[in-house]
């Protein structure tokens, strides 16, 4: 009995130990595998970020060059209807100055501006367009000019030739309006 005592007893000390190093085996297993799934976890949660800031900035850069787009866009659009309007706007004063240019003020103005250059200027021709040839006889008649008529065609005013010189004064309306245009491009350019 002493012996089946013993070999029983010895048995429970084995099969104690065994079951003790099998849950130490098991534990450290799951130990091992819980780290393993921890580091798969960082692994995969680091990948899903470095993911998600690649998905992001293609979103943000696909947004900024819809965006550059539309201010493209939207910048044509102001420049064609701004060029629209200043178009409309020059028109309108055009029509304006050929109104003008009926009245009895325009004569007036073109004789003003003419004695101004001959208070300058002796020895010149002035020129004029063939539908301000009219006035050619109320201008003579208030100072000693030469008038001819211009081979080219521009709005109202006139230019003068300086004989001495040989350069050309250009007081048309024409190019006044040319002048105005360009400023006024300048001025509105964004």
């Amino acid at each position: 009995m002493n012996i089946m005592f013993k070999l029983e007893h010895f048995t429970d000390v084995v099969l104690k130990e065994a079951n003790e190093k099998r849950e130490q085996i098991q534990q450290e297993m799951e130990d091992e595998l819980n780290l393993a799934c921890m580091q798969a976890k960082e692994k995969a949660l680091k990948n899903q970020d470095e993911i998600l800031k690649l998905e992001m900035y293609k979103i943000e850069q696909s947004k900024n060059k819809q965006l550059r787009k539309a201010e493209t866009e939207a910048r044509k659009v102001m420049a064609k209807l701004r060029n629209e309007k200043i178009n409309e706007i020059f028109i309108e004063v055009k029509d304006g100055v050929y109104e003008f240019m009926k009245t009895d003020e325009y004569r007036e103005l073109l004789l003003k501006g003419i004695k101004e250059h001959r208070e300058q200027y002796d020895n010149f021709i002035v020129y004029v367009t063939k539908n301000d040839m009219k006035h050619c006889d109320f201008i003579k008649q208030h100072i000693d000019v030469m008038m001819e008529e211009s081979e080219d065609d521009f709005i109202g005013g006139y230019k003068i030739k300086l004989n001495f010189k040989n350069a050309v004064i250009d007081n048309s309306y024409e190019r006044k309006l040319e002048e105005a245009r360009k400023d006024f491009n300048l001025f509105n350019v964004s």
